[in-house]
């Protein structure tokens, strides 16, 4: 007999993690699959934050913390400038191969059932949900589900339904490494160049956490530890079939910056929500509301620039 759950969740990343907690919390028996050799594979260096953030979702992963910062530096081809954040607004560097870890640990005690190097190979609609045929942990297994939130990143899935005229684009990151994490102080420092690349960095003199998205990595090589990756990005609000759901990660798009950690999360939480309690065309329009007010508060492009970059702590990637 075919092992059955309520839901399935592709990916261990922050969306999958907060999409299978919002799921466990309705008391549903939750899957999650992740292709990777480990948790957190390969690292993916530091998560920066605005401190609401923090406070809000990973304030009980307090031990993960590199450091707070209340002071920045933002540079740009048109200015260069110090700023003071006010109290209460600051920066904060997270651990975020630590804090994953800790996080699937918990949802794992919670009952939430969570393999690695596994994948999926077809899925077949049946009338009581899904029959889905996957590698798990090496092994190709068969079993039933009922729903099935993406998560993995895999924007041009088959099961991924893009708007006409989508557009797809790759970019490329990197994370150095040079301290040991406790030494992190107060600069805090982002270079915003026209064609969208940017560094953001934290550092005590000559000590230094990195994270580069469109940079190129040679200007980081040497330190104690150095990870490149690849990866895309896409136009479009996306949708899917009766019964599956994207989580945050997959509904993004060409943003300058990134996507931030609070859209990601909350994206997630409402795709969860509406997948069991909403059907077809509304479910997709309540979402497609979120995301437009989401990407609505990116286009601004009136806030002052100490706002704007406020707005736009990227994720570490």
């Amino acid at each position: 007999m075919m092992k059955e759950y309520d839901l399935l969740i592709t990916g261990c990343g922050l969306s999958s993690i907060f999409g299978a907690m919002e799921a466990a919390s309705h008391g549903l028996n939750v899957l999650m699959i992740e292709k990777s050799i480990d948790i957190s594979y390969p690292p993916s260096g530091p998560m920066f934050v605005s401190s609401q953030t923090h406070d809000r979702y990973f304030s009980k992963y307090e031990k993960y913390v590199y450091g707070k910062f209340g002071t920045f530096t933002l540079k740009t081809d048109d200015f260069e400038n110090d700023y003071l954040i006010e109290k209460g607004s600051e920066i904060v560097s997270i651990d975020r191969e630590k804090l994953i870890r800790h996080m699937c640990s918990d949802l794992a005690q919670n009952g939430v059932d969570i393999r690695i190097k596994s994948y999926l190979e077809h899925i077949n609609e049946i009338s009581s949900g899904f029959q889905v045929k996957a590698v798990i942990e090496g092994r190709s297994e068969e079993f039933l589900c009922k729903m099935i939130a993406f998560g993995d990143g895999n924007l041009k899935s088959e099961y991924i339904v893009h708007q006409k005229g989508c557009n797809f684009h790759s970019y490329n990151s990197s994370y150095s490494r040079s301290i040991s994490p406790r030494t992190l102080d107060s600069k805090f420092a982002v270079y915003v160049q026209n064609d969208g690349k940017y560094t953001v960095e934290a550092h005590r003199g000559k000590l230094r956490e990195v994270l580069a998205i469109g940079v190129s990595a040679e200007d980081h090589r040497g330190t104690v530890s150095h990870f490149d990756y690849t990866g895309q990005l896409h136009s479009c609000f996306p949708s899917t079939r009766r019964g599956m759901a994207l989580l945050g990660n997959m509904m993004g798009s060409t943003r300058v910056l990134g996507t931030p950690v609070r859209d990601i999360i909350e994206l997630s939480l409402e795709s969860i929500r509406y997948l069991l309690d909403e059907e077809g065309d509304k479910k997709d329009n309540m979402l497609l509301e979120k995301w437009k007010d989401t990407e609505g508060s990116w286009n601004n492009q009136d806030l002052d620039p100490v706002d704007y970059i406020k707005e736009k702590i990227p994720i570490g990637l």
